[in-house]
């Protein structure tokens, strides 16, 4: 737990899309239990990344760069709610 409802999972590989296809199974899981649940409310997640390698040369770069992806996913999920 990185801090309030944030999370990270470091990963290490240097393939984008096993680390899409990790953001997917996270998010297809949320869908999921939210189904089975049949709870009055719905658990979400936005989830950025960044890989630490070229022009990253430091975890906290890293860690900046995934947070700004983190919040442009949150901001489009945010308008196409509504």
């Amino acid at each position: 737990r990185y801090g309030g409802e944030e999370f990270i999972i470091i990963a290490k590989t240097e393939n984008e899309e096993l680390i899409r296809a990790l953001s997917n199974t996270i998010k297809e899981t949320l869908i999921r239990l939210n189904e089975e649940s049949g709870a009055g409310y719905e658990l979400t997640a936005s989830i950025g990344s960044a890989c630490y390698c070229g022009d990253i040369t430091d975890f906290q770069a890293a860690l900046n760069k995934a947070d700004e992806a983190l919040y442009e996913e949150k901001a489009k999920r945010v308008q196409a709610a509504g």
